[in-house]
């Protein structure tokens, strides 16, 4: 993306951007989808630009953690799977009974 700074704040992303984005995400979009993208994209990159913009020469850096965070606690069954999973098992097609795991097909398509 190119350096916004004396750029108007109505067009921080330009359409050839979102192009762009959309090529390498492998999404295909229709242009009223592509405007509700540009703007959500625009309206974050004003909030970082706002961000940029702040002072923080006077906020103290702090490495500790929380000290408010919950300690570990019992592993508690609250739901028995075990007979979903046989019933799922018995009727699935994919279910391998030698290594009790569900084969299913590729999901990503290789070029």
């Amino acid at each position: 993306m190119q350096d916004h700074d004396n750029n108007d704040s109505s067009e921080l992303i330009s359409d050839s951007e979102i192009d762009a984005i959309a090529k390498l995400s492998m999404l295909e979009m229709n242009s009223s989808e592509k405007e509700e993208i540009k703007a959500n994209l625009q309206q974050t990159l004003q909030l970082f630009s706002q961000l940029k913009d702040a002072d923080v020469n006077t906020v103290v850096v702090s490495y500790e953690q929380c000290q408010t965070a919950q300690g570990p606690r019992d592993d508690i069954v609250v739901h028995d799977n075990k007979k979903q999973l046989e019933k799922t098992a018995s009727t699935s097609p994919h279910f391998n009974k030698k290594t009790c795991y569900f084969d299913v097909p590729p999901v990503i398509e290789v070029e």
